[in-house]
């Protein structure tokens, strides 16, 4: 009984000195080390979204917030959604007299993400016609985060055309809309085998507006579960993880994982399906075009690694596969655009140009 005893006494002196061993360190972290958690991030995610009839989710209209960046404090800026569900200024639903209205379409990117209102690149084209055109012209940022070319077909033809433009110009950001395109589940199609409704796989918008990631919801798996709380609550834990993920994301580069190499010949093969949404939604907003008599436009948008020498180097560097093109991604997209008879800009060549 005496060793029992002293067994339990030396047992649980152990898990007392660990847990009070974890807690110091914990405040150690918090104090000299802080992590951004899950609670940091939903504190600045921005409350600006909606569930949508056909989308899992759009902007919310008559929205104002500030938004800023935790992970690099790259930004702090306001944005503002006018009661059309759009960011910038209000506009009529009737198009003025005189005036001649472009939509621009695309993800984050057009949307301004990290930018003033008036930063926007489709705010800055406003200007510049205003500026050098006698004629008055009304640009509509259509841009939302996370949207692919289904989601922006249904926008366009949902809600777009209700406003009467006489171009429409599509942002394709060739870094992630390859992959995004495919985040959403099409639950509903037309005859033509276009998405009348899409379910996002990715997100979804909680009770304060905001965008969630579905994995992070509860369910049964109690490990799951403890690894969403320590997420949220636990600087030592964010610590050890990120180092893991590190390591990694350091390994799949050297490996030449499939996500980091949309440069290799093989990327286009393995992801077929991404492609023939892309081009079937493409398609589909260019025959609406034509039909109302629209002036469409795709913007290709580049990488960043594609324009900055040393950080392409780098990646040339650490990618296993020796067939790697730097211009793949666009010209597999040019190749469908002229398919489809789709006036294109290459914004690669120019931001190679100005790129210091």
């Amino acid at each position: 009984m005496q060793k029992v005893k002293k067994y339990i006494q030396n047992i649980s002196l152990l898990v007392i000195s660990t847990i009070i061993t974890i807690i110091l360190i914990e405040l150690f972290i918090r104090i000299f080390m802080p992590q951004i958690t899950r609670l940091d991030l939903e504190a600045i995610s921005p409350k600006m979204y909606v569930n949508q009839e056909f989308l899992t989710y759009s902007l919310k209209p008559n929205t104002t917030l500030q938004s800023n960046d935790l992970n690099y404090h790259e930004f702090n800026v306001s944005i503002h959604i006018n009661s059309k569900g759009f960011r910038g200024e209000e506009f009529s639903e009737k198009k003025p007299n005189n005036t001649r209205r472009i939509a621009v379409l695309g993800d984050s990117f057009t949307f301004g993400h990290g930018v003033e209102d008036n930063e926007t690149y489709s705010a800055i084209l406003e200007n510049l016609l205003q500026r050098y055109n006698k004629n008055k012209y009304e640009v509509i940022n259509a841009g939302v985060g996370g949207y692919g070319q289904d989601s922006e077909y249904l926008i366009f033809k949902k809600e777009i055309l209700k406003y009467n433009p006489d171009i429409v110009i599509l942002g394709i950001f060739v870094g992630n809309d390859i992959d995004d395109v495919v985040d959403g589940e099409w639950v509903l199609n037309d005859t033509n085998g276009l998405p009348l409704k899409i379910v996002s796989m990715e997100v979804y918008v909680d009770k304060e507006n905001r965008l969630r990631d579905i994995k992070l919801q509860k369910n049964k798996n109690y490990f799951y579960n403890l690894d969403i709380f320590l997420r949220k609550y636990s600087h030592l834990y964010i610590l050890l993880k990120n180092r893991f993920d590190i390591l990694g994301k350091l390994l799949n580069s050297i490996h030449g994982s499939d996500v980091l190499c949309a440069y290799c010949s093989q990327y286009n093969t393995n992801h077929q399906e991404n492609w023939n949404r892309i081009e079937k939604t493409v398609k589909g907003i260019s025959d609406i075009s034509k039909e109302e008599n629209i002036k469409f436009i795709v913007a290709l948008i580049p990488e960043i690694r594609q324009v900055d020498d040393l950080l392409w180097q780098d990646y040339s560097k650490k990618i296993r596969y020796n067939n790697i093109n730097l211009r793949l991604p666009q010209d597999k997209f040019i190749e469908i655009l002229n398919t489809l008879n789709v006036d294109y800009i290459d914004l690669l060549p120019d931001f190679q140009k100005i790129n210091k």
